[in-house]
């Protein structure tokens, strides 16, 4: 038989409870972003993190298995964010170059927004080069956007190939395989810079980008044949 005095409450309670767990993460995201902003990611504490979210340090392991962790959530959260706006720029015309620059220009001014998070994120995720068992949650979810992005890039250069912009007789996605490859390098060096900026990344990326479309060996090169030949 129902029990009509306690069955009408529980969604109420499991749904505050949920409200609660929500409410807690976003306090331990943000301070956790504030700390690392101000103090550095190398000097932060996962005590200052919790003290500013006003929770325990057992609260924030509850969240987040260390700092790798927590600093990892801050940029997965806001880099899906900039995928969503990536992807609403694949069906924009122009060449290849004219659209993989915009593309590419939203990751720039994101990482450019705060080298302080920048800067470990990415020599943090440089430590491991796919995602495995052992690397946690939020590792499998940084690495599971790679795919996402290549996707990206593979649709804009089959839309090259396909409007004869670009040769045909290459795979689309060892094509994109590269130009995100040139991206990553790009975007570490540059982000050595003191501060980097927007302009100057954006710019030397272009310069790179252009002439990996371009070429640098005339057609009837010997490694252009031997190239044909496999």
């Amino acid at each position: 038989m129902p029990n009509f005095e306690t069955e009408p409450t529980q969604a109420p309670r499991a749904g505050l409870r949920e409200r609660s767990k929500t409410d807690k993460r976003k306090r331990i995201i943000e301070a956790a972003r504030a700390v690392f902003i101000e103090h550095g990611y190398e000097a932060a504490t996962t005590r200052e993190i919790a003290t500013r979210a006003d929770v325990s340090t057992g609260t924030v392991f509850v969240y987040a298995k260390d700092k790798r962790d927590l600093l990892l959530q801050v940029v997965n959260d806001e880099l899906d964010a900039v995928n969503l706006k990536g992807q609403a720029l694949l069906e924009r015309p122009g060449s290849l170059r004219e659209r993989l620059l915009p593309y590419f220009e939203l990751r720039y001014r994101y990482w450019a927004s705060e080298p302080r998070l920048a800067r470990p994120a990415l020599r943090e995720t440089s430590e491991f080069l796919a995602p495995g068992a052992t690397h946690g949650e939020e590792a499998h979810r940084f690495y599971a956007r790679r795919p996402v992005i290549l996707g990206h890039i593979e649709q804009m250069v089959r839309a090259a190939q396909k409007s004869g912009e670009a040769q045909d007789d290459v795979p689309a996605d060892q094509i994109a395989s590269l130009i995100f490859s040139l991206y990553l390098i790009e975007v570490r060096r540059w982000l050595n810079d003191e501060p980097p900026r927007l302009a100057s990344g954006m710019k030397r990326l272009s310069a790179v980008l252009g002439l990996f479309v371009r070429g640098i060996l005339s057609p009837g090169h010997e490694w252009c044949r031997l190239s044909e030949s496999n």
